[in-house]
């Protein structure tokens, strides 16, 4: 017999960001560990995010339908059908309850999910965001439910590396809001840093579906800090373990970052991660916390000021916050999807 073989579905697009696609590399090299082959069916405007699937190793194909319609589902079965799949992960929130129904009637279906919003008739459904373990999800009976950080979904180069130590000297800050980073968080936050006294070196890493390279440029010309600019990296987890503190969106980089042992401050820009932002700042964690939109840039400025001042509130964040992740999610999740 031969291996096993995972079908995972998911969009990108500089609207929707990379961050779909990213968690299910993980789950991919989760399957890996364990002997099962992955094919990736991407829909959107995925191209950046096709790459960063075939440097992982594998295979992909795109969808050309409308994201979630009849064509695409059937466009999904004819690939899964194809490749003998042995389970179907569907990870977006553009997939309905008959799509998701449909799936299941032939295959055991997986559903990444954030928002916990309508009925899923899937087999396992995965929250992996701290505090998801309260959302009440209607599942049918026998549904698995995946709930909470136990279960974040981190890419191999970071589980393959051993976690470092938390240091608090020299201060190195790191700076990144994601794949595409929709809303242009990263120029705002570097005009902000702008009001703020800091010694810090400061790193900002932007996506390869980043477009306000321009102004970006302008901001930082225009700061009284040096900042270093990196380009979608190859290896972020090398890149990130540079730093020693973080000023982020609160989307997967959040685990990433819990990992890797520095102090964050965090803002939701997208209206999926507001609950975990929130969640996180309310239990002493990260600073911020808040929607970056609802901000004036004195409010941010403020968050700022204390998050990279006051060094003994937050290293007793960070110190509660490194406890969250232990690599192991994409392997607990594989234990349900494919149980020996």
């Amino acid at each position: 017999m031969g291996a096993a073989s995972l079908i995972l579905r998911a969009n990108a697009s500089e609207e929707i960001g990379a961050g779909h696609v990213m968690r299910l590399i993980a789950l991919a090299q989760g399957a890996r560990r364990e002997g099962c082959l992955s094919h990736f069916v991407l829909g959107g405007d995925p191209g950046f995010c096709a790459a960063k699937v075939a440097d992982a190793g594998f295979a992909a194909s795109p969808s050309y339908e409308a994201i979630g319609s009849t064509a695409d589902l059937e466009h999904l079965k004819s690939v899964a059908q194809a490749n003998a799949a042995a389970a179907v992960v569907v990870d977006g929130y553009d997939f309905d309850t008959s799509y998701i129904g449909a799936l299941a009637e032939t295959w055991r279906t997986v559903v990444v999910d954030d928002l916990a919003e309508g009925h899923m008739p899937a087999h396992i459904v995965v929250n992996p965001n701290y505090g998801a373990e309260g959302l009440l999800y209607d599942v049918a009976k026998g549904t698995r439910v995946l709930a909470g950080s136990d279960y974040a979904l981190l890419r191999s180069e970071f589980v393959d590396t051993p976690r470092p130590q938390f240091s608090t000297a020299p201060l190195r800050l790191i700076l990144t809001f994601g794949g595409s980073d929709p809303v242009n968080a990263t120029t705002r936050v570097v005009r902000s840093l702008g009001t703020v006294q800091t010694t810090a070196e400061i790193r900002i890493i932007v996506g390869a579906g980043f477009r306000a390279r321009e102004e970006l440029s302008a901001a930082i010309a225009s700061s009284a800090h040096t900042m270093e600019v990196l380009c979608d990296p190859a290896d972020m987890a090398e890149c990130l373990s540079w730093g020693n503190l973080a000023i982020t969106a609160a989307g997967g980089t959040l685990w990433e970052l819990s990992y890797l042992r520095l102090a964050v401050a965090a803002f939701s820009i997208v209206s999926n991660q507001d609950e975990t932002a929130r969640s996180l700042a309310e239990r002493s964690m990260i600073f911020g916390g808040q929607r970056l939109c609802d901000l004036s840039d004195v409010e941010v400025s403020s968050v700022l000021e204390k998050f990279l001042n006051d060094a003994d509130t937050r290293s007793a964040y960070a110190a509660r916050y490194h406890k969250l992740i232990d690599g192991r999610g994409a392997q607990r999740v594989m234990a349900e999807i494919l149980p020996t």
